[in-house]
């Protein structure tokens, strides 16, 4: 009868155990998801909010044609750990000015406004002077990987059980 009453108790223990895992995971697929849409709308905030001053700041040089003035605009984006490439194109559509974190093919102009890729964000902003449009800049935004997110949930446990 002892036997009997270990053993269901092993069992139920394993039952608990295996529920308590699969919810586990459940919560932190859930928490994933949540963070990537959050960082998706936070990210896209930031860039845009970026990408305004940027245009600003770059119209005057597509005005005189100055090439090197657009650039030097252009690198002090790579402070920005998200901004991975910014191009700015003149009103032909000809490439005047780029910017690139690491080595990556051009992009071709998309249509104003913010548009998702699979591994980042492109947000395209027109470039304005006197009211007329005299080019575009479009930049490009990294998010993170799921891995990568489950892995900084991992460490913060990691932490935590050896914290307390």
């Amino acid at each position: 009868m002892i036997r009997q009453y270990a053993s269901l108790r092993w069992k139920l223990t394993f039952l608990v155990v295996l529920a308590s895992t699969f919810a586990v995971c459940l919560a932190a697929a859930g928490f994933t998801w949540l963070d990537i849409q959050r960082f998706w709308g936070h990210t896209g905030a930031e860039v845009g909010a970026v990408g305004d001053i940027v245009a600003d700041q770059v119209g005057p040089a597509i005005t005189l044609g100055d090439r090197s003035a657009a650039k030097d605009v252009l690198a002090s984006l790579r402070a920005d750990a998200v901004i991975r490439q910014a191009e700015l194109y003149d009103g032909r559509g000809v490439v005047f000015a780029t910017m690139r974190q690491e080595a990556s093919a051009p992009l071709t102009r998309p249509k104003d406004g913010i548009h998702r890729t699979n591994n980042g964000l492109i947000v395209a902003k027109p470039v304005m002077a006197g009211g007329e449009r005299i080019g575009t800049l479009v930049l490009t935004a990294g998010i993170p990987r799921i891995g990568a997110i489950l892995s900084q949930y991992l460490q913060g446990l990691r932490s935590f059980c050896f914290s307390v």
